[in-house]
């Protein structure tokens, strides 16, 4: 009798425990830590934004669409910054600072900072026709809190330590 007892608590432990973690999986992250919340990083995060906004599948693909891209043009422009650098040692190890060669630098930079923008301003674009008004409402709120809170750097840190 009692291996029986036993066992039937094992079983309903076991079922609690799948239903539990499945009914997470299937709801979203939630807010607290270590179920996927705003601070896991990049895609926890987005499917955080999701979960508040209520987004569909479609809305979805097209945020997705638009970030990978933003992301993927700002990789591209990596390589300016291994130039800059070169130039930056170039300049300072001179006998004499060579305005030109920096000239050449910074418009190079422009130029790069120009192409980022553009691709900002596209995935920005498409972003917005995705949402609702509603949801555009909440991003904006969500964007605004977080700028109010500003990165969390946990309880015995602060920003300048």
């Amino acid at each position: 009798m009692p291996g029986i007892l036993l066992g039937a608590a094992v079983t309903l432990g076991l079922v609690a425990f799948v239903h539990r973690r499945r009914r997470h999986r299937r709801c979203g992250p939630g807010p607290r830590r270590g179920r996927g919340g705003p601070r896991r990083g990049g895609r926890a995060a987005l499917r955080y934004v999701f979960h508040r906004l209520d987004t569909t599948d479609e809305q979805e693909d097209v945020i997705r669409s638009a970030i990978k891209q933003l992301r993927a043009r700002a990789r591209e422009l990596g390589s300016e910054r291994d130039l800059t650098r070169d130039d930056i040692a170039v300049l300072v190890r001179g006998d004499e600072f060579d305005e030109v060669r920096a000239g050449e630098m910074f418009a190079r930079q422009d130029e790069a900072l120009r192409e980022l923008r553009k691709a900002a301003l596209d995935a920005f674009t498409s972003i917005h026709a995705a949402l609702e008004p509603d949801q555009r409402d909440q991003l904006a709120e969500y964007v605004e809190r977080w700028r109010r809170r500003g990165p969390r750097l946990g309880p015995y840190r602060t920003q300048w330590a």
